[in-house]
């Protein structure tokens, strides 16, 4: 009955590490301080792995002068804010006969001030206007980061004492 007792606190002590890393890790990734419009956090929804798209100049610029339209990015550009980069937001459509097509109907343009302020502005070009804006500094996501980082260590450090333990009392061949 030792063991059966043993292997239960062992599957109990393993699922409580992995849904805490997963909760803290949830947490560091959507904690960030920030204003916005239109939506909190760092996580945008429409944000998609996808290939390396090359962005033409001419889009960048009909990006920026929208953005430059809206007297919040401006003020961003009169702190300093600085462009780090323009990523398409792509819309595919699958049309009755499945072909697909796809259109850059916005995009993201990431600005950084210094080595730790980061701003995301998000312009829809179909209504030439900006959706969102959203402003944070590293420092704080970082911190948060390496804490969930420091606390799954420290989970896994655990997950392998108490494993060691109970393969000890049980006589398991380690």
């Amino acid at each position: 009955m030792d063991k059966k007792r043993a292997l239960i606190l062992l599957m109990a002590v393993i699922v409580t590490a992995i849904l805490s890393a997963t909760m803290l890790t949830a947490y560091s990734a959507n904690n960030g301080r920030g204003n916005s419009k239109g939506s909190t956090g760092l996580i945008n929804t429409r944000i998609a792995v996808l290939p390396k798209i090359e962005v033409s100049e001419e889009f960048k610029e009909r990006v920026i002068n929208v953005a430059k339209g809206d007297p919040d990015v401006q003020k961003l550009h009169d702190e300093g804010y600085s462009i780090m980069g323009i990523i398409p937001i792509i819309k595919a459509i699958v049309q009755e006969d499945g072909t697909l097509m796809t259109k850059a109907t916005g995009a993201t343009i990431m600005l950084q001030k210094d080595v730790i302020r980061r701003a995301v502005v998000n312009v829809d070009l179909e209504k030439e206007k900006v959706m969102e804006i959203v402003t944070w500094e590293v420092d704080n996501c970082k911190s948060q980061l390496l804490h969930a980082y420091v606390m799954s260590s420290r989970l896994h450090s655990l997950i392998a004492d108490v494993r060691v333990k109970i393969e000890a009392s049980l006589n398991f061949p380690s």
